[in-house]
């Protein structure tokens, strides 16, 4: 496992080093190196990577408070429908660099939503009445 902050930004984010690669344009190589902690990762892509988070956590946070308004003003669900993207192109139409980063945002808002309390499905976005509705995790 990294302990560098490269690592830890693009485990966070659910990048895998290949996406991570051709997201900026590097060999796969020099990923490894910035992974590992033998050269440093640019600082652009620090931030790059630290805001996508940030990104994320808000997205979750929202999520859950739209379920815990939802709940208030029309009753609690018995099951929360949440759409995740079934390929990078959404993933991208939504703000997100790939489907696996819209995945771990999707992750992080289930696990909130469990945490107060909500049963969560996961579906593909748009599949069924709900998650074609839904208020998407931008």
């Amino acid at each position: 496992m990294s302990t560098t902050t490269f690592g830890a930004l693009l485990r966070a984010t659910g990048l895998s080093q290949v996406e991570a690669a051709a997201l900026y344009g590097v060999r796969i190589d020099t990923v490894k190196s910035w992974y590992s902690g033998r050269r440093r990762a640019p600082p652009d892509i620090i931030g790059d990577l630290a805001g996508l988070v940030a990104r994320m956590d808000r997205a979750a946070s929202e999520a859950v408070a739209m379920i815990r308004r939802q709940a208030k003003a029309q009753g609690a669900p018995g099951t929360v429908e949440m759409g995740y993207a079934r390929s990078d192109a959404e993933a991208i139409s939504l703000g997100y660099p790939t489907a696996s980063a819209h995945a771990m945002t999707v992750a992080l808002a289930v696990g909130r939503a469990h945490a107060a309390g909500y049963n969560v499905a996961l579906v593909p976005r748009g599949t069924t009445l709900a998650t074609a509705g839904a208020h998407d995790l931008a």
